[in-house]
């Protein structure tokens, strides 16, 4: 409890550092079979940590996800982690993937075709 506490902590504080930090070494010590927690984790990383090492942490935890359940927002969260490390490639590749299992499961892929769109632009 007192990790997921220190979580909360800096992240309410917008302590990013510590709150990278703090995630990580929580995981390490839990780790999650939840999908979805995974994904937020994961998620979090993408907008807001700029740290490689991390962000390759980010992305074993969304590939995790998505080893569990594979949906088309894991599948775009995925492609945000790519894209934040700067592999382009894989991140368009996601995206496309995401961008497929939304149409299959009715959901609304404009989200996904903005962010395409941004990735073609860099």
């Amino acid at each position: 409890m007192a990790s997921r506490y220190r979580l909360d902590y800096y992240r309410q504080k917008n302590d990013r550092e510590q709150f990278a930090s703090a995630a990580i070494n929580h995981y390490a010590r839990y780790p999650s079979e939840d999908p979805d927690e995974l994904d937020e984790m994961a998620s979090i990383f993408a907008e807001e940590v700029s740290d490689a090492a991390q962000l390759q942490t980010a992305l074993d935890w969304i590939k995790k996800a998505i080893s569990i359940q594979e949906t088309f927002y894991y599948q775009y969260t995925l492609a945000k982690v790519w894209a934040k490390i700067g592999k382009k490639k894989a991140a368009k590749k996601a995206a496309l993937r995401s961008l497929e299992l939304a149409k299959a499961e009715g959901e609304d892929t404009i989200l996904v075709e903005e962010f395409l769109e941004i990735l073609k632009q860099k």
